[in-house]
């Protein structure tokens, strides 16, 4: 088999920082999903689960509306208010 070099993609500062930033919200997502799973997995519902549960809900709530108030600002949503994105 014949090696050649990699391409090359040129990347402004911008570029990269986006990159970073998607990352950074993935990595963050999947921390997310992590946490809920575990929390469902773990005893047996109770007044101190609910209360863990309801936090994480919250959380996700927020960042839901700040997800969407992004797009909105950026242009990124359907005329119906729906977002494009499928993330």
């Amino acid at each position: 088999m014949i090696r050649r070099p990699p391409t090359l993609i040129r990347m402004s500062d911008l570029d990269v920082q986006d990159v970073r930033d998607l990352v950074a919200a993935h990595n963050t997502r999947n921390a997310f999903v992590s946490k809920i799973e575990q929390t469902y997995q773990g005893p047996p519902p109770g007044p101190e689960r609910d209360k863990e549960l309801l936090e994480h809900f919250q959380a996700a709530s927020a960042w839901q509306a700040a997800k969407e108030d992004r797009e909105r600002r950026l242009g990124l949503s359907n005329d119906n208010g729906a977002s494009t994105s499928r993330t």
